[in-house]
């Protein structure tokens, strides 16, 4: 059903794309021109008659200009057309033949845009269960990191720590400059460099002047397959964005859970002021209660494991034979 959905939204786009691409065209020129008659140059056309009663009306010169500037007549094939009917008829024609090449242009430009337009949709309709699926994936990565970042947050909000505020910023900016570099490498592969793509230094490696060096070749050849190289850059960069993550994710860390072990023993505090003495008198009285309850446990286990197992002494007499008297 996705896919059926998917393939009938981009047959609508491209039908779209086709009208509005035609509508350009049409701006070119007049829609009355294109649409009226066939364009055949004949005096039983009623286009043709349209058009040579309304170039009758023009004076002469008018359309020996319309002549010289728009179809390219000079002035020797002007001036051998004697009569003005000539002139109209001459003129009528060549306008005739002019809406004939721009209908067929047009025609010919909505043909080309249609047949994009399904081949796209085929590709599309085709390859729609990888773009579900990098869909889903997509979709999931993003619900897990807006979850990861929705928790992180919370937690700084909960222990209050300004050096977790501080490493909660730093770490939207660094995934901020990987999020930029990733766009950026993936453009730079159809794209030529924009200013607005993320600066990354250059740092060719061609494995072609390897290859010559260690064949005992020259270096410094930058001919064949030894002029390819390939920018680390991006790769270093991402490095180390990917190393400043982790140390400040470990310094967070340790500074919420430093801000979390602070606020348990100021809350244990502040609970242990608020105490009566009664309460106090309570719990000393049951604490020392545990302990004696604690120690008499041990001493049982002691006794019940010293009447388990006999001394050695006896084992050796009991295993020993009284010696003849001589």
């Amino acid at each position: 059903m996705r896919v059926r959905a998917s393939f009938l939204l981009f047959l609508l786009i491209g039908s779209l794309f086709t009208v509005k691409a035609s509508s350009h065209i049409n701006t070119n020129y007049n829609e009355n021109d294109v649409l009226h008659g066939d364009g055949k140059m004949n005096n039983g056309n009623a286009r043709y008659q349209e058009l040579y009663e309304e170039h009758r009306s023009l004076r002469t010169r008018e359309i020996q200009r319309r002549l010289t500037r728009n179809h390219g007549y000079t002035s020797t094939e002007i001036s051998s057309m004697i009569h003005k009917s000539e002139l109209v008829h001459v003129l009528t024609s060549e306008v005739l033949e002019d809406e004939r090449k721009k209908r067929n242009d047009l025609y010919r430009k909505q043909g080309w845009h249609m047949f994009f337009t399904f081949v796209i949709a085929a590709v599309i309709y085709v390859t729609a269960p990888v773009w579900i699926q990098a869909y889903d994936i997509i979709s999931v990565n993003l619900v897990v990191f807006t979850d990861r970042k929705r928790h992180e947050a919370s937690r700084v909000y909960e222990i209050g720590s300004f050096w977790g505020y501080v490493g909660f910023l730093i770490l939207a900016v660094l995934e901020g400059l990987s999020f930029w570099l990733s766009v950026t490498v993936m453009l730079s592969w159809v794209m030529r460099p924009k200013p607005w793509f993320f600066p990354t230094p250059s740092i060719p490696i061609r494995p072609g002047a390897l290859l010559n060096s260690a064949t005992g070749g020259n270096p410094a050849n930058r001919t064949g397959l030894a002029g390819y190289a390939m920018n680390c850059g991006p790769m270093a960069v991402s490095w180390g964005l990917r190393y400043l993550n982790g140390v400040v994710q470990g310094f967070m860390g340790r500074a919420l859970s430093s801000a979390q072990k602070a606020k348990k023993k100021a809350q244990k505090e502040a609970k242990r002021r608020k105490r009566t003495p009664e309460e106090r008198e309570a719990r000393r009285a049951e604490k020392m209660k545990r302990n004696a309850k604690s120690n008499a446990q041990d001493e049982a286990a002691i006794n019940d494991a010293s009447k388990a197992t006999p001394s050695t002494n006896e084992e050796e007499c009991k295993d020993c034979t009284p010696s003849p008297v001589v």
